[in-house]
């Protein structure tokens, strides 16, 4: 997936929209988004002076307009926003609240906050100037799906993806119903509501569906060979690979390649993005041999290039990274991971997932050369981030699942049993390794339960709030890595300061939770109990049994109130799956008798 601002003229009107399209770990797309805000920036201006009078919204300041598209080239969006800012009070004062020219000068605003990473600030613009058009417009018109798709996407690069899907629903409807048709707009909400679904765990098959009409579409009115075109091959590739189509994914990624590598300059950064696509792809095949050479010059291309972007940089050499640990290049493993590490500590907040992700690895390559000290103390650190993220997916699963195969090898050293207090630790780690999607389900109870507080609901809206603010303090984060650097450097400043703010409110809204509602956190997310507290509550006689499946290895803990003991077997997933099934089997009892009397 990929992201662009797209400006074009739309019914003599000038659009600029943000089209998200890539994962938000930003594996390939911050270096699009740069290339792209160069491309159509640069017609703002042209474009401007061309407005229609006479178009269905009224030629408002056009000279005012004109210095904005100069500055939006320049990708001065400092400068761009007082002009924009004074678009706004003159078409107010002369046009009225209510008009279309006021309507329009807040959509511009919105944009330019966006570009300026004040999101939140941009989304009720976006919100007010769409009310402003379905009052005075009919409800087909194109100002008004216009304003529907692009709140849809500002949506969806808040990953309010629920919200996105229906504003992109509503938007493909009326366009596809209004005449003549525009199917050029129409493709635009094809494709975007098909990233939402996709967002949203629709059905693969539909997410599909969507994809390929927006391309059919595409492929009628664009020229051969339109970079476009190669972007949509991507976003395929992307479906497709959610749907097990392995072999379709890789031969859209090849296309895409084919088109850019034609179209674009050698150094474009889309073209290392697809490489790294194909890269990725070609790990979740057991192709690891075959992606070193994607993911080489994928890196190649993007050092290279004065307009890669860190972010981006730092994503490949992590997925590098992984991939040469596989095929054994521990030492160039290493070099990657801390390079990956080395940029993601300086550019991202310290409680970011993507650290944690990287100090793992660097946990496996230390593993894997033998070095266990050195590799439980990267678990180490990469379990704190991983708790203090509080998120359970699969990748927190396996860091934690690392972190006891790495305590077990540390501990056990020259033949020696773990001591106590590795054992406790592990112990401790293990159970949070254990937990599984049934702790979604129970959050769902939980949240019935507080149904009935008031207190208790206006806390949690409290946190849901936050949380929103903060994904959406996330998206500046990335968005800043598109600015120029000294842009950047502020942005990133003021971003990271918002994030600590509000990381700290958090924090201060659960202690009042945990205070104050304390069975309703036990129920929500238990906290893991350490050795001592498990020990207290056992009778004499009474044996705790826990068991961790993880890689190749099970870990079996024994407790009782007087000790503790800590065995690893070697036994994999499907040989334990084997040996329960053998285990029940040979507990099955005879039905009983239906009719004892009868002879035999």
């Amino acid at each position: 997936m990929a992201g662009v601002f797209v400006l074009y003229s739309h019914n003599d009107r000038l659009v600029l929209q943000w089209h998200q399209r890539i994962p938000h770990d930003a594996r390939v797309a911050l270096s699009i988004i740069s290339s792209s805000i160069l491309m159509f920036l640069a017609t703002f201006a042209a474009v401007a002076q061309n407005t229609s009078a006479n178009s269905t919204v009224q030629r408002c300041e056009e000279e005012v307009e004109k210095t904005l598209g100069e500055h939006l080239r320049a990708r001065d969006y400092a400068s761009a926003l007082p002009v924009v800012e004074r678009l706004e009070q003159v078409s107010k004062s002369r046009f009225g609240e209510a008009s279309g020219c006021y309507a329009r000068a807040m959509a511009h605003k919105a944009t330019v906050l966006q570009l300026l990473n004040r999101l939140i600030e941009a989304e009720p613009l976006f919100e007010s100037s769409l009310q402003i058009y379905r009052r005075h417009l009919p409800g087909d018109h194109p100002e008004v799906t216009l304003a529907l798709n692009n709140l849809g996407s500002h949506r969806f690069w808040m990953r309010r993806y629920a919200e996105a899907a229906r504003l992109h629903e509503e938007a493909l409807e009326l366009r596809q119903k209004k005449q003549p048709i525009d199917e050029k707009a129409i493709a635009e909400s094809l494709h975007n509501l098909a990233d939402s679904y996709r967002y949203l765990g629709r059905a693969p098959e539909a997410v599909e569906r969507l994809y390929r009409e927006s391309l059919a579409i595409k492929s009628r009115i664009l020229v051969a060979g339109d970079p476009g075109l190669g972007q949509s091959r991507q976003n395929l590739a992307s479906a497709l690979e959610l749907k097990g189509d392995l072999r379709g994914a890789s031969e859209n990624l090849a296309e895409a390649l084919a088109i850019y590598r034609k179209a674009l300059p050698a150094d474009d950064p889309r073209i290392a993005g697809v490489l790294n696509r194909q890269a990725a792809l070609m790990l979740t095949q057991g192709r690891s041999r075959e992606a070193e050479q994607r993911f080489r010059e994928s890196l190649r291309l993007q050092r290279a290039s004065p307009t890669a972007q860190q972010m981006t940089l730092a994503a490949t050499l992590d997925d590098f990274a992984f991939n040469q640990i596989l095929i054994g290049k521990l030492d160039e493993a290493k070099d990657l991971a801390s390079d990956a590490l080395r940029i993601r500590q300086g550019l991202l907040p310290p409680q970011h997932p993507t650290i944690a992700r990287t100090l793992s690895n660097l946990s496996e390559v230390a593993w894997r050369q033998g070095k266990f000290g050195d590799a439980m103390t990267s678990s180490r650190l990469a379990t704190e981030v991983t708790i203090a993220i509080d998120q359970l997916d699969a990748g927190s699963r396996l860091r934690f699942q690392r972190h006891v195969r790495n305590a077990w090898w540390d501990g056990s050293r020259q033949g020696n049993q773990p001591s106590p207090r590795v054992m406790a630790e592990a112990f401790l780690v293990g159970q949070r390794a254990m937990r599984t999607d049934t702790a979604n389900t129970v959050s769902k109870m939980a949240a019935r339960f507080a149904a009935g507080n008031d207190a208790l609901r206006d806390r949690l809206k409290e946190i849901d709030d936050i949380d929103r603010e903060q994904n959406a303090l996330d998206q500046e984060l990335t968005h800043a890595f598109t600015l120029g650097k000294g842009n950047a450097e502020s942005a990133f400043s003021s971003t990271r300061a918002k994030i600590a703010a509000i990381a700290k409110r958090r924090a201060d809204v659960l202690t009042q939770i945990r205070t104050s509602f304390p069975d309703y956190v036990r129920l929500v997310k238990p906290e893991p109990l350490d050795v001592d507290s498990v020990q207290k509550i056992l009778e004499p006689d009474e044996t705790l049994i826990k068991i961790l499946v993880g890689f190749d290895e099970v870990h079996v803990w024994a407790v009782t109130r007087e000790d503790i003991q800590w065995k690893r077997a070697r036994l994999g997933a499907r040989e334990l799956a084997a040996s329960v099934k053998a285990l029940r089997d040979g507990l099955n009892v005879e039905p009983e008798d239906p009719n004892p009397t009868e002879s035999r």
